[in-house]
């Protein structure tokens, strides 16, 4: 059963570096669900800014930050918005977010998103322990900005997986989140 949550009454609950994953429904979108095999095309964190609800996301221009109702008004689509099962105190989310905004203008990762999908095509395997050659996030693409942010916390949310291969398809099924419901811009 889908629950259908009102994002002007939901907006005061929502934490820092919650997930949202997208339903997207434009033609990358849908190439990303087909090749992924999932509902999902895309993910984002939520952070509070002062008083606006941003979302971070690593998209085409690098690693950007909008007002969720923005974001909202403008995805063709759904967003899920899911919650951390474990507790995580504001410190610990407060890191999450200096983390995520330390991130801000780093170039999307074409080249390690086009080996996650000649992977993913190819049924190729995909180590938890592989890493990138540099060893160090100097681009992101979407899920595994997400992946990333939280392993700054200790929190794997795709433990069979590192994070350069963590794909919105894994953020859904990490036993680490829980859905609780679609957001609707009022």
């Amino acid at each position: 059963m889908t629950i259908f949550l009102s994002y002007d009454a939901i907006r005061p609950q929502i934490k820092n570096a919650e997930v949202l994953l997208y339903r997207g429904t434009d033609i990358v979108s849908r190439g990303i669900r087909l090749l992924t095999g999932s509902q999902y095309s895309h993910a984002g964190l939520v952070v509070w800014w002062n008083e606006r609800l941003m979302v971070l996301e690593a998209v085409g221009n690098g690693v950007v930050a909008m007002p969720l109702s923005e974001n909202l008004k403008h995805h063709h689509g759904a967003i899920d918005y899911y919650r951390c099962t474990e507790t995580i105190d504001d410190a610990r989310r407060l890191n999450m977010v200096i983390f995520a905004q330390e991130q801000l203008g780093k170039k999307y990762a074409f080249f390690q998103m086009a080996i996650f999908g000649f992977k993913l095509l190819f049924r190729m395997p995909m180590s938890s322990n592989e890493q990138r050659a540099n060893g160090a996030y100097g681009q992101f693409f979407c899920s595994e900005y997400v992946s990333a942010t939280y392993l700054t916390q200790g929190i794997d949310l795709a433990a069979s997986l590192s994070a350069q291969y963590t794909s919105p398809d894994a953020l859904s099924k990490s036993d680490k989140l829980t859905l609780v419901g679609v957001l609707r811009k009022d």
